[in-house]
């Protein structure tokens, strides 16, 4: 756990932390993340099969209860998962003996999760997740030991207070002058690079280089063109070597996804260069009478670098990314795995779907995905 910390994406917030030295000091992201990331990972070849399959019972309600929207039909799932992971956890540790100290009264509070859905909305709506965030940015304004109670509540009118300046046109001109939202500032392209093909919802940035393609590239690069246009390689020609490579990608959603180009000047960084990448792909030998049999795949991998290359007049973004080798999963627990990484290909951004970890198991020797 302690070696995949760099791997982690920034989007599951801190990097993991050792369970068995900090358990005592886990906030609760982190034992969400510890639940619904890694527990299947690590216990998986720990745990005997049974108790694993019991386990991802939980997992699976976890993951169905902190989405920002549940459906209906969801409910009965989730009421299902939680039943048969509180029987199995009480055919365990319930039946007496050493292991009756385990088996807590708080387990019965799982049976009436799903009462709570249906009164009061998805769990976001009154866990204590925003309580533990907000006691974090109350702390700070407590400096007082004799009084902090008083001290706490004058700091909190005081802020209140200042935001209602805003409404006096005298003070507003004066104190909030400096925090008016500035004019978007327009980029250098070397800086910030965005294309209307792409609606500029998608940004590259620097690091920036121009550079040249090798043949190799050029041959992958003939490979994408053709998936776009829906052609043979053959029939792509006049390919530019010439391309400007950037270090990173601002996807439609906001997420920033680095590349491992822009990670070699930044070792201290997390990676955060690994993705999923959704692709559209023809399952037939491509030749001019086949019809075409289009199938989405999602695929994994890394991220080399991100480039613009004109072809046809037109400027496109491209992700040059090496897959996974072979996708493996286990369906009876819900993990996907790989031995080794594969080739290298383009990709356009729009395919890129998220940020994913590799997070290394060495017990069987393979690298879970995250």
């Amino acid at each position: 756990m302690e070696r995949s910390r760099s791997h982690m994406p920034p989007d599951i917030g801190r990097p993991p932390r050792n369970i068995v030295k900090h358990s005592a000091g886990f906030k609760a992201v982190e034992w969400a993340n510890w639940i619904i990331l890694f527990s299947l990972p690590l216990l998986k070849g720990r745990l005997p099969q049974s108790n694993l399959l019991g386990w991802s019972r939980f997992v699976e309600a976890v993951k169905l209860c902190i989405q920002p929207l549940i459906e209906f039909e969801e409910l009965d799932l989730i009421r299902n998962l939680l039943i048969e992971f509180y029987n199995h956890y009480a055919n365990s540790y319930g039946v007496g003996g050493e292991r009756l100290p385990a088996f807590l009264i708080s387990f019965h509070y799982l049976l009436h999760v799903i009462d709570s859905i249906e009164d009061f909305g998805p769990c976001r709506g009154f866990w204590q997740f925003p309580m533990e965030r907000f006691c974090g940015m109350l702390i700070p304004l407590v400096s007082s030991r004799k009084l902090p109670y008083v001290n706490l509540f004058n700091n909190v009118l005081m802020q209140e207070r200042f935001k209602y300046l805003q409404l006096l046109p005298i003070y507003n001109e004066k104190v909030f002058s400096n925090f008016k939202e500035k004019e978007k500032k327009t980029w250098p392209v070397h800086r910030v690079y965005s294309n209307e093909l792409y609606v500029h919802e998608y940004e590259f940035y620097s690091p920036f280089v121009n550079c040249v393609l090798t043949k190799n590239e050029v041959i992958k690069l003939k490979q994408c063109y053709a998936a776009i246009f829906q052609k043979n390689t053959s029939e792509i020609t006049d390919i530019k070597e010439n391309y400007a490579k950037y270090g990173k990608l601002r996807t439609k959603d906001g997420n920033i996804i680095s590349s491992k180009w822009w990670k070699k000047e930044n070792d201290s960084s997390r990676n955060d260069f690994c993705v999923a990448i959704n692709l559209t792909v023809d399952l037939q030998e491509r030749n001019y009478r086949a019809s075409l049999n289009l199938r989405e795949e999602e695929i994994f991998g890394q991220i080399e670098y991100f480039m613009v290359h004109e072809f046809q007049n037109q400027e496109r973004m491209f992700a040059y990314i090496r897959k996974i080798k072979k996708l493996e999963k286990n369906s009876s627990v819900n993990l996907k795995f790989f031995d080794s990484f594969g080739p290298l290909q383009y990709v356009e951004v729009i395919g890129i779907d998220r940020n994913v970890g590799f997070f290394e198991v060495l017990l069987e020797k393979k690298n879970i995905i995250i």
